[in-house]
């Protein structure tokens, strides 16, 4: 269009019917505009009279004059931004596989037509009439048939506005939408797992790179995903195992995202889990891939496509499925190094406290170092259980749907299902080829030809089967068991950071508590308090306390034996 537009011509007849596409050595598509019976030289001041073009195509104003709906003049000239508004219905065909403006079979089609594409209110993508004189229904958003990503939903869904526009002034013109065309090939396209039970497993963002572009910026851009769906913000997003945080990056001034599909998504963790979700009367409603029959079975191809797509949804499932497994013990697995540290870090002060309480006189303590010591023995308490009811949860399963949805064996139902169509088909298509070149058919061929018929139907119902017992509804139950799930472990994971905090809370009390022990202890008792102490230190891992806390309790204990015999007991390496 750009290259028509750039040389001066219009086409006036562009519709998914004279778009054609090639598949080259390499098995890229190629899309090539043909048919200019109709097209001819205009400029952009220019305009021209005669109508040509498709009814289901036409922009408006031709469609009036066309059809005679009202009494407009008949020499109208029309600008070459007409156009356009054929555009608009090819992009809609292509995205939903039917044209934007549809009256019901038994209305006077023009009439109604007419008042579909000259009424429609602004922002309109489409109107639906499904009674014979029944009222209009119109549409502005892509429908559920459209089975485009929501990423690329969003930025089609403007394009069509604006496409259909009658004003001029409010429409694009072609510059604009090469533009934008080009704005949107030009993004880079991600694929996500998506936890939402009410969206396909699997779904796509488009970024731009800009200037400045890093991972807040696409983290604020997945998390507006999240947030329109009952979601909050992001906790975190990640790539297989490893958070695109911790992601190897070549250059410091550009942000480097791994390559996305369905089988290394990027996952996003949501900071919180909502108890429900918009919807979710309908995530468990009935749905199944279905052809219809009225006397005749529809095309066979159709069937075998159907049965192809039913494949493809049973393979998400499961590999939606394996990314849920490898989540759920990739969270597992990080709690429990948190877990581990906060545990020998309770170890560790429970020991430090015990020498205290060995060596000191009780009876001598003031009443903040007697509130500093019942606050130890609460907070400690309080850890122990927390540690306890954390090691006890990671025996704990994620769900039981994780368990009962076999996807290996789904898919191969399914899988051998799709061979067995295809090879019908193939043997269809060699009969009738026979047929057509003998100009005659005989009994056995058209016995054979009923058993492939036969034998493509059994086809189908197996898959259909499948797609019934295991289909969204099971997506469904999957995301929301790992989300049930997933909340108890925010919780958990929230009370062990909590562990921390009061672990450090804790080092400093005991730290306070050991330097009143140490000044009023007589010098050969601060020298047994100090070694006892020193050995505690040295007898634990020094990873399960944080560097910060370790070197602040050591030197406040360095501190405290400079006057003391053998100072070097506190010399501790770099």
């Amino acid at each position: 269009m750009e290259h028509l537009r750039s040389h001066g011509f219009v086409h006036r007849d562009i519709k998914p019917g004279n778009i054609l596409r090639q598949i080259d050595e390499e098995g890229k598509s190629i899309f090539k505009l043909s048919d200019f019976g109709t097209a001819r030289p205009l400029g952009d001041d220019e305009y021209f009279k005669s109508i040509v073009g498709t009814p289901d195509f036409l922009h408006p104003e031709i469609f009036n004059v066309a059809f005679g709906i009202t009494d407009t003049d008949k020499s109208i000239a029309f600008p070459h931004n007409v156009d356009l508004w054929s555009l608009g219905v090819t992009i809609y065909c292509a995205a939903t596989g039917s044209v934007p403006f549809s009256p019901h079979k038994h209305e006077s089609k023009p009439t109604t037509m007419f008042e579909m594409i000259s009424q429609k209110p602004s922002g309109a993508i489409g109107a639906r009439q499904k009674e014979a004189r029944g009222e209009i229904q119109w549409i502005f958003a892509l429908p559920n048939t459209c089975h485009l990503s929501r990423g690329l939903k969003k930025l089609l869904l403007p394009m069509l506005v604006a496409l259909f526009e009658r004003d001029p002034a409010l429409g694009w013109t072609f510059e604009r939408f090469f533009q934008e065309s080009k704005n949107i090939l030009e993004k880079e396209r991600i694929t996500y797992l998506s936890l939402l039970p009410s969206q396909p497993p699997f779904d796509e963002i488009f970024i731009s790179r800009s200037p400045g572009f890093s991972y807040n910026v696409l983290k604020e851009q997945l998390s507006n995903q999240q947030t329109e769906h009952g979601m909050s913000e992001l906790h975190d997003i990640l790539h297989g195992d490893i958070s695109l945080t911790d992601w190897p990056q070549e250059d410091e001034q550009e942000f480097i995202i791994p390559p996305t599909d369905i089988n290394s998504p990027l996952i996003l963790l949501p900071a919180t889990v909502p108890l429900s979700f918009d919807g979710d009367d309908n995530l468990f409603r009935e749905t199944s891939i279905t052809y219809t029959a009225s006397g005749v079975i529809l095309p066979f191809l159709k069937i075998c496509a159907i049965i192809i797509l039913i494949h493809r949804c049973v393979v998400n499932l499961k590999t939606l499925q394996q990314h849920l497994w490898r989540l759920t013990e990739r969270q597992i697995r990080e709690l429990k190094k948190e877990v581990q540290a906060a545990e020998k870090t309770f170890y560790l002060m429970t020991e430090l406290f015990d020498v205290i309480r060995g060596t000191a006189n009780m009876a001598e303590w003031t009443n903040q170092e007697n509130s500093n010591f019942k606050e130890i023995l609460q907070k400690m308490s309080s850890i122990e259980r927390t540690i306890e009811a954390a090691k006890s949860a990671f025996r704990e399963s994620p769900g039981k749907h994780h368990l009962d949805f076999d996807g290996t064996k789904c898919a191969q139902l399914t899988q051998r299902a799709q061979e067995e169509a295809q090879s019908c088909i193939e043997e269809m298509e060699g009969l009738r080829r026979t047929m057509e070149r003998a100009k005659f058919t005989t009994r056995h061929q058209e016995s054979y030809f009923e058993a492939l018929r036969k034998k493509l139907e059994g086809a189908y119902k197996r898959a259909q089967n499948v797609w019934q017992e295991q289909g969204p509804h099971k997506g469904a139950l999957l995301r929301l068991d790992f989300l049930a799930w997933y909340r108890s472990h925010l919780q958990l994971h929230e009370n062990v950071q909590k562990c921390h905090e009061d672990l450090a809370t804790v080092a400093v009390l005991v730290g306070q508590l050991f330097k009143s022990c140490v000044n009023r202890a007589s010098k050969g008792m601060q020298d047994t308090i100090t070694k006892r102490m020193h050995k505690s230190l040295l007898n634990s891992e020094q990873g399960s306390v944080s560097r910060e806390q370790f070197a602040d309790l050591l030197t406040g204990l360095q501190d405290l034996t400079e006057n003391l015999e053998a100072p070097e007991i506190f010399s501790i390496p770099h």
